[in-house]
């Protein structure tokens, strides 16, 4: 049987790649509802007047999202939107007891966990990962093991997103850092260096690229003297993001455990 699925933000970027994708796949999936801001004119209209597909699925402000998810009416919950917006519907979704997903940036860690403790106590498995890419979640991975074998090696982050991000550094490279830091790399951290800075120290050196269309772009160098290792991870399109999220919401909707989960837990690369 099909998972029935709400995609919040799922008129934006991100969101309506992971609804195309989900609507190629009927036999997994049954896209019933996106939503969209209070505000925006979309509200009340049927996806397929708003997007070139044919779908009679409905296009939601966020309180009527909201009201659906109470009421029982989907599986799962997707939520692609920003961090102000995300924690609201992952509130949300723990209070209906529907199993959710999100790849929100910008959340604090706080936040994140006393989610995870409300999610945990009802029962509620939920996903949140600032990066839905199986790769992205590999790369993580590989990066600990780098730094763990590398102690003493210097390192820098580098990343290179498209030129409308408006978030810097991006929150893959975020948790790269802090997966670095927990391998033993650091514990400073330098976002960029200009002027006289003399030598470099211990620190993790991160630095932020906008460009054009660029889907994304993450490169952690590990040096020493006479010899430099580059782990690499190019998105091609966001498909690759899109299907990981699918993944996600396969998985947190068949978990009879609840709490945060991520990625990693997905993968079972943790």
């Amino acid at each position: 049987m099909a998972l029935r699925v709400a995609v919040a933000g799922g008129l934006g970027r991100m969101g309506s790649e992971i609804v195309l994708l989900a609507l190629s796949k009927p036999d997994e999936f049954a896209v019933e509802a996106v939503g969209v801001e209070e505000a925006d004119a979309r509200g009340g209209k049927r996806l397929g007047e708003v997007l070139p597909v044919r779908s009679q699925a409905a296009v939601l402000t966020e309180k009527r999202l909201k009201e659906g998810l109470r009421r029982g009416k989907w599986d799962v919950l997707v939520d692609v939107t920003g961090p102000e917006a995300a924690v609201g519907f992952m509130r949300a979704a723990v209070d209906a007891r529907v199993p959710f997903v999100s790849g929100s940036t910008g959340i604090s860690q706080k936040a994140l966990d006393d989610l995870g403790a409300v999610a945990k106590k009802a029962g509620v498995a939920g996903v949140w990962t600032p990066n839905f890419s199986v790769g992205v979640n590999v790369w993580w991975a590989l990066l600990a093991k780098a730094a763990e074998a590398l102690p003493g090696y210097d390192v820098e982050v580098v990343e290179v997103h498209h030129n409308q991000k408006r978030d810097a550094p991006s929150g893959t490279a975020a948790r790269a850092v802090e997966v670095l830091k927990q391998s033993g790399a650091g514990p400073d951290v330098v976002h960029g260096r200009t002027g006289l800075v003399g030598a470099r120290g211990g620190e993790i050196g991160v630095h932020a690229v906008r460009l054009g269309d660029v889907v994304g772009e993450h490169t952690a160098y590990f040096g020493a003297n006479a010899e430099r290792i580059e782990v690499t991870h190019r998105a091609h399109s966001r498909v690759a993001f899109a299907a990981g999220a699918l993944t996600a919401a396969r998985w947190v909707a068949a978990q009879k455990r609840g709490g945060l989960f991520s990625m990693a837990d997905v993968l079972g690369v943790a």
